[in-house]
């Protein structure tokens, strides 16, 4: 068995695709996915399931979560091992943060078209984008105005691929809960 991690693309943000995550745990279980788990309420879930193609069962888990929630979302699946390698080669180890700083890291649907000169700023939401992976950007979010920006809309509109962001520290607590 390997064991998986889904990132669902803007659930429970703002009011909009809201989903129980009992709702969500029960959906993968219909598919037969074991030990499926979730972790805070923003679309985070584990699953351990026979190794496959990753493309295919992102198609999977949305069809299925579209049949059973009536919400036709995007999810994008990394194995455990793909993520403990992330936070293992830690590519924010070489910047500089403080309280005023967050980490991200977006996980993109496909590899980007495009390969923009790094590091890329969105000066107005305090954001940059300092290292891109086939299929994973790493961006650090500076506070203007008592605001953080989200990167989100940014690497989606600047690297034309569909993307999920998850906080550095989101991450590091899942694996680490996967990992007990």
């Amino acid at each position: 068995m390997t064991k998986y991690l889904a990132f669902l693309r803007g659930v429970n943000v703002g009011g909009q695709n809201l989903i129980k995550m009992k709702d969500l745990c029960h959906s993968l279980d219909s598919i037969g996915f074991l030990n499926v788990q979730t972790f805070i309420q923003s679309g985070n879930v584990s699953f351990d399931s026979k190794p496959g193609n990753i493309d295919s069962l992102q198609k999977t888990v949305a069809f299925q979560i579209e049949k059973d929630l009536g919400l036709k979302i995007k999810v994008i699946i990394r194995t455990l091992s793909n993520i403990q390698d992330i936070i293992r080669n830690d590519p924010f180890k070489n910047v500089e943060w403080n309280l005023h700083t967050k980490f991200y890291v977006c996980f993109l649907y496909d590899e980007p078209k495009i390969q923009p000169h790094l590091p890329l700023e969105n000066p107005k939401e305090g954001l940059e984008l300092f290292h891109l992976d086939e299929k994973e950007a790493y961006l650090v979010s500076k506070e203007i105005n008592g605001r953080y920006g989200f990167p989100n809309n940014f690497i989606e509109k600047e690297l034309n691929v569909i993307s999920t962001a998850r906080n550095w520290t989101t991450i590091n607590k899942i694996v680490r809960i996967k990992e007990k």
